[in-house]
């Protein structure tokens, strides 16, 4: 699936359940406590560049920015990182959500 620029990898069920839908657009999500700097053995990634490190403590948001899309990564404190920086961002397929333009359900 492509969301802006970028393009995600998704289940069998939802690449499925969009088919048998006939659906041609759709929103994306993925929460930020899914999107890793650690690799996931077997998954998938999407490159991006660091924009905003906010460090809080314990946590760290990081704003990424690939091409024209923003998102956040909620993860271990980064310190080591710097905004400019090329980052692959890890995620499971099973954690991303897609959701009618309309309706605004869960597909």
């Amino acid at each position: 699936m492509i969301s802006g620029d970028l393009q995600f990898s998704l289940t069998d069920e939802i690449s499925s359940e969009l088919k048998r839908k006939q659906m041609s657009e759709a929103v994306l999500g993925i929460r930020p406590q899914n999107l890793s700097l650690d690799p996931i053995e077997g998954e998938d990634y999407i490159q991006g560049e660091l924009v905003i490190n906010e460090f809080l403590g314990e946590r760290s948001i990081l704003e990424i920015k690939s091409g024209e899309t923003s998102f956040k990564v909620l993860t271990d404190p980064q310190k080591n990182i710097k905004k400019g920086d090329s980052l692959k961002i890890y995620y499971k397929k099973e954690n991303v959500m897609i959701f009618h333009p309309e309706t605004e359900d869960l597909i």
